[in-house]
């Protein structure tokens, strides 16, 4: 896509009053480091960019703004947490801000609310009830992982945990292919890793 750091940067700053609101001023050095990974995204040479910043600095709403901005675009993307509380902080950033984006975590993780057992032993996986064929159960409206899970699948920005992230991506998708059926987590337009040396 060709688009100019200009167009990006009028483009930024539309989207940030819209979803954040008039009020909302980042932080020193937030916005122009938003600017250049953006600029670095839409030029075609590169396809990595590394951000080291110091904690306090900002980093979750960098990545949140940035995946916002691209799935404006029409872009899916990952937001990868290096773990739960992590995960559990940004699904709290997520709501503070409105963003209604999905996020899942491990089956145990959540109790299957049917039998009160952790939900990898919980009712639907006893009966070995498909995901699909789970949507028709009485209690989908109310399982954590179950609905989590379908949001997550459909939101074109979802956070995940590094571990939940490699196993779908490296053993569930291969597995899903061989079956015949379709990927939960299909590779995506754009990865963010928080703490990406981990």
């Amino acid at each position: 896509m060709d688009i100019s750091k200009e167009q990006i940067e009028r483009m930024l700053d539309k989207y940030v009053n819209r979803v954040y609101g008039e009020k909302f001023s980042f932080r020193t050095q937030q916005r122009e480091v938003i600017l250049d990974i953006l600029t670095a995204f839409f030029d075609a040479k590169c396809n990595l960019y590394l951000l080291d910043a110091p904690t306090g600095s900002g980093k979750s709403i960098i990545a949140m703004v940035v995946s916002g901005f691209l799935s404006e675009m029409k872009m899916k993307g990952y937001i990868l947490a290096s773990d739960l509380m992590l995960q559990t902080q940004y699904e709290k950033d997520f709501s503070r801000h409105k963003l209604d984006w999905g996020s899942v975590k491990g089956v145990d993780n959540y109790t299957c609310i049917a039998n009160g057992e952790k939900f990898s032993i919980g009712d639907c996986k006893m009966k070995n009830v498909s995901y699909e064929e789970s949507e028709q159960l009485m209690c989908f409206p109310d399982c954590g992982y179950l609905y989590n899970r379908k949001k997550a699948i459909k939101s074109p920005v979802t956070l995940l945990n590094y571990s939940y992230w490699l196993i779908q991506r490296n053993y569930v998708e291969g597995k899903m292919i061989e079956s015949g059926k379709s990927v939960p987590f299909p590779k995506r337009d754009f990865t963010l890793c928080y703490e990406a040396h981990k």
